[in-house]
């Protein structure tokens, strides 16, 4: 009658944790993938993460559930932020296709700097002509669409050199550039600048 929940990123196989074994002797085993991105996008924003090896991961569990373990449950929980608002179509094009058993949308508050609240005009205006016009596959999305359109038009706003001040400092370090994977988003937030 015990349940035991896991947090991960999907870098880190969770069946490969010696212990997965023992789920089955669990009222029910939560994995909940914090993903916030698909593709290169993805690997920018969970540095040193491999795309192709997360969806290896996930795809893994959800064979176990449908094979020997059926008291697994899934969710994917990502957080809104500057960097993945803009493709969040994508996010969730990608999640209808792996059986999620819930999608939870997190909205970002700290930082400040990359809170989608914190955008610059031209950032805010992309991102809520988008929201506003993208077909949602499920209407079982769109109140979270709806919500997270509201948080953004009453966000204060920002010129954004924070962000890119910060942005621009991590990708001298790790040597990449957010131009390069987030293009749309990045010249609205005046990176290319």
């Amino acid at each position: 009658h015990i349940d035991i929940h896991y947090n991960t990123n999907a870098t880190v196989d969770v069946l490969s944790l010696d212990k997965s074994w023992l789920w089955n002797d669990f009222g029910r085993v939560d994995i909940a993938f914090s993903i916030d991105n698909v593709g290169k996008r993805f690997e920018y924003e969970r540095y040193g993460a491999d795309w192709d090896e997360a969806n290896n991961i996930i795809d893994g569990i959800h064979f176990a559930k449908d094979l020997d373990t059926p008291n697994i449950t899934t969710q994917l929980c990502f957080t809104i932020n500057i960097q993945n608002v803009y493709y969040l179509d994508e996010l969730l094009a990608w999640a209808d296709t792996k059986g999620f058993g819930s999608i939870y949308f997190n909205m970002l508050h700290s930082p400040d700097h990359m809170s989608v609240q914190r955008m610059t005009p031209a950032a805010k205006e992309l991102v809520l002509d988008k929201l506003k016009t993208t077909f949602w596959k499920s209407d079982k999305y769109q109140q979270e669409i709806n919500n997270l359109i509201t948080f953004i038009e009453n966000g204060p706003g920002s010129d954004g050199q924070e962000f890119l001040y910060k942005m621009k400092r991590t990708d001298v370090y790790r040597k990449q550039n957010f131009m390069d994977t987030h293009p749309e988003i990045a010249r609205a937030m005046g990176y290319d600048s």
